[in-house]
């Protein structure tokens, strides 16, 4: 069904750059794209709907270029922890949870309450030995698990604190029974930050889910989404399909996603040198330098893209190398692609030249320096002034997106944008920026949101841009001022199109 034509009255127009351009008048929208922009009243069509905005903020809608969609479906049925609780109040919270089956719960880090150490295990066996516990770390790289938890999913109990990291912890959750996840009730979640566009990672069943539910037009969200390195190696040289690079289809699958490291907030980001209060260890290289080349060589042979974690600067150098294999690779087959490197949350800024000639793209989460900051300093010292580097990157030509991780943090994108601009952490320890150096401008964070993600996330051309042509992926706003909002509730979202059809913004539990 064709969307009507629609003109939208009198509204101040932000269109991301490079440059960014702003208009007041009269934008012109029919089948679902922006068809023209006027000064008010003049030369706008009398036929189809007008709606008067009285000067309001007419923005593109945002994408989240890097979230997980099934686990933030999960997070309704997820008891949520506080980061920092003492052990009285993780015992309360765990307790308090009626049924049976089994009991996820997420949000806990460092440092951890003395009663939960040197073994968490025996702390979860003493408050709910009735039924299997899982407790995520925020970052999803670190859980707890109670006896009854490890004896389900197979687990040793010999000499075992009931801590799972990385692969460990990846391979027992498979062994856990799935949350429900209800794709509308997400996709209405997202609608009311904005968001119309959203590139998620997370394994087999969950895209299968998602694409499904797309497919039916059971949601209305810009979808793409990679497959996991397990399920790439199971299905090469068998019925592994080509990837699908479409950019007018609302569900694409174009990426093989890869982890170098772990993270910071584990200790597992992969480091060319030691961690400064942990002097024994460079963190987790998850893959072998031999299979990251295999690896490499197989994807780009196949015409797949990559996305690879790497949030160490030496996981940084990694992808680097694993992106220059797979361009080779894609090259004798004749095809081209979008590589991507997720987080880049530490560089090495004597590799940024190399990733200029590279071509790739960073998916940075500014949001999460908001946390980082509190430990950064102390684990990687003077590494740090290559910590979330914004400035350096877009200085050196490099394309940026942004998104949120969510669920390990919120999808508010005005969040994430103000931490680009601010770099101002939750708990004050920098009130004038952690490294402001690396600070950018509303308009670049806001373009890493909007006009630059097309590219990056493979959206239709023009996406997240307000010109004729354009997809009518936008937001209407209420606020004054645009460059000053730091939350969602600032910048009063009164109404969103997606392909140039309105969304009921519902109402609810913010992710």
């Amino acid at each position: 069904m064709t969307a009507p034509q629609v003109v939208l009255g009198d509204v101040r127009v932000l269109s991301p750059g490079p440059p960014a351009h702003r208009f007041r008048g009269d934008v012109v929208i029919s089948g679902g794209s922006v068809v023209s922009l006027h000064p008010a009243g003049e030369g706008t069509p009398a036929t189809g709907e007008r709606i008067e905005c009285d000067g309001r903020w007419l923005l593109p809608a945002f994408a989240d270029s890097h979230l997980h969609l099934d686990t933030l479906g999960q997070q309704k049925s997820v008891v949520r922890l506080p980061r920092r609780l003492s052990a009285e109040e993780f015992a309360g919270l765990l307790r308090n949870v009626t049924g049976d089956g089994w009991l996820v719960a997420q949000g806990w880090e460092d440092p951890l309450a003395e009663l939960l150490r040197p073994n968490p295990r025996s702390f979860l066996d003493a408050v709910r030995p009735d039924r299997p516990v899982w407790a995520f770390a925020y970052d999803h790289h670190r859980a707890f698990l109670n006896s009854a938890a490890l004896e389900a999913v197979g687990a040793s109990l010999a000499n075992s604190d009931g801590v799972l990291l990385e692969k460990d912890l990846e391979r027992a959750w498979h062994r856990v029974p799935p949350l429900p996840v209800d794709p509308e009730r997400v996709v209405a979640d997202l609608h009311r930050y904005g968001v119309s566009a959203a590139t998620s990672f997370d394994g087999t069943a969950a895209r299968a889910r998602w694409e499904r539910a797309s497919a039916q037009g059971r949601i209305t969200l810009r979808i793409r989404h990679s497959i996991p390195e397990v399920e790439f190696t199971a299905r090469v040289g068998g019925d592994l399909p080509p990837p699908q690079l479409d950019r007018a289809s609302w569900f694409l699958t174009p990426w093989v996603k890869l982890f170098f490291d772990g993270t910071l907030g584990s200790r597992t980001a992969w480091m060319k040198q030691p961690y400064t209060d942990l002097p024994q260890s460079f963190g987790d290289e998850r893959i072998a330098a031999t299979s990251r080349d295999g690896l490499a060589d197989a994807i780009g042979a196949s015409g797949w893209g990559v996305c690879i974690h790497a949030i160490g600067d030496a996981a940084f150098g990694a992808a680097l190398d694993a992106i220059e294999r797979v361009h080779a690779a894609r090259a004798v087959r004749g095809s081209s692609g979008v590589d991507r490197i997720e987080h880049g949350q530490c560089l090495d800024l004597e590799d940024l030249p190399r990733l200029a000639g590279i071509g790739a793209v960073v998916s940075m989460q500014p949001c999460h320096l908001l946390e980082d900051a509190q430990v950064a300093p102390e684990r990687w010292g003077d590494r740090c002034r290559g910590a979330f580097a914004a400035r350096s990157l877009i200085r050196g030509g490099i394309p940026i997106v942004f998104g949120s991780d969510a669920p390990i943090e919120t999808v508010d994108p005005w969040i994430d944008i103000g931490a680009a601009v601010d770099r101002v952490d939750r708990r004050g320890r920098f009130p004038s920026g952690w490294l402001p150096d690396q600070c950018i401008s509303f308009d670049e964070a806001l373009a890493a949101r909007t006009s630059a993600a097309a590219d990056a996330n493979l959206l239709p051309r023009g996406w997240g841009r307000i010109e004729p042509g354009s997809p009518a992926d936008l937001q209407i706003l209420g606020c004054e001022d645009p460059a000053q909002v730091r939350t969602i509730g600032q910048a009063r979202l009164e109404r969103l199109l997606v392909g140039g059809e309105w969304q009921r913004l519902s109402e609810g539990v913010a992710p």
